[in-house]
Order: structure tokens, then sequence, then C-alpha cells
């Protein structure tokens, strides 16, 4: 699980992840 949260657009499953 990434840590940073990513902007839709540049990671969009790390950012599901994040969530």
């Amino acid at each position: 699980m990434e840590t940073t949260v990513g902007t839709l657009g540049e990671n969009t499953t790390n950012t599901f992840t994040d969530f």
C-alpha cells in the first residue's frame, strides 16, 4: 500500500488502494 495518494491520472491503482 502506497503512502502517497496519487491523483487521478498519475496512479489510478495506487489512488484507489490509498482510499
